[in-house]
């Protein structure tokens, strides 16, 4: 799991607000049908479409706030075969795994808060339709990137479906963060590149029209950058930080002193003699 942000104040409540989240959802599921949740779909539409053109049906399929969405099932049944379904609510869950019939069996089913998990698995396509705008604190948002970076497997794909610039404030109850495709690029950052988007209306079951913003990221294998080679003939500079100093030449003593003849005689050696110093004749 990344780390909090140290600076970040909103870390500290962080468990709090999990445990809300998860208390809030487990009570949706429980005292409302299907036919009552403004995000129900007859049709998975048009996430059907964009798991078909992104992701092959041997790709590993990761439904982010699935819950009861008939989107896995689906998937299954047209021949995908690794499909993970992670939700916060596990009423939710029982509740598509129910609705799945027999193919729930071929389906992964997961309980967790996206906000803390330490992984998920890696996988080539990672779609979350209606969760990622429920993040409004910058640090759940942080470790939702830092989780999708780890698991969305490079030259994979993302999809990321919230409400538009003009669409709700506010859903289930709660507040929502709204986005347009490019800020929705700028909350994931150079790891992710966007490649497909489009608006779409969804009418919810009690006939209100909601506007979402789709948006399809690829994921980019960032590379370190390289630094510039240095030339060979190049001066390396002696006070450049790190850089080894060439040792010093080893000169040789020529100012050895020759034993005093008290030390000489302390050692029974026998003192030698110095060289007469020739004395140069003065010019004339």
């Amino acid at each position: 799991m990344s780390r909090p942000h140290p600076r970040d104040p909103g870390t500290s409540t962080a468990p709090v607000r999990r445990r809300a989240r998860l208390q809030h959802w487990e009570s949706v599921y429980r005292e409302n049908a299907d036919a009552e949740l403004g995000w129900t779909q007859a049709r998975p539409e048009p996430s059907l479409s964009l798991v078909r053109r992104f992701a092959a049906p041997t790709d590993r399929v990761l439904d982010v706030g699935g819950g009861s969405s008939s989107l896995a099932r689906r998937l299954v049944d047209e021949g995908y075969d690794a499909v993970t379904v992670l939700d916060v609510s596990a009423t939710a869950l029982e509740r598509g795994r129910a609705a799945a019939g027999a193919s729930a069996d071929r389906i992964r089913w997961r309980v967790g808060d996206i906000t803390d998990q330490a992984g998920v698995g890696a996988f080539e396509l990672w779609h979350d339709r209606a969760l990622f705008h429920f993040l409004t604190q910058a640090d759940e948002r942080r470790r939702y990137v830092a989780l999708a970076r780890r698991a969305v497997r490079p030259r994979g794909h993302l999809i990321l479906a919230a409400f538009a610039p003009d669409g709700p404030e506010r859903c289930s109850g709660l507040p929502v963060l709204r986005y347009d495709a490019g800020a929705l690029a700028r909350e994931l950052g150079s790891a992710f590149r966007l490649v497909d988007e489009r608006r779409v209306t969804h009418r919810t079951p009690g006939g209100v029209d909601q506007r979402f913003v789709f948006a399809v990221f690829e994921r980019v294998r960032l590379t370190p950058v390289a630094r510039p080679a240095r030339r060979r003939d190049a001066p390396r500079s002696s006070r450049s930080r790190g850089a080894p100093r060439a040792p010093l030449p080893r000169r040789r003593r020529t100012d050895r002193r020759e034993p005093t003849p008290r030390v000489t005689a302390a050692l029974g050696e026998t003192p030698r003699a110095r060289p007469a110093t020739r004395r140069r004749p003065k010019r004339p």
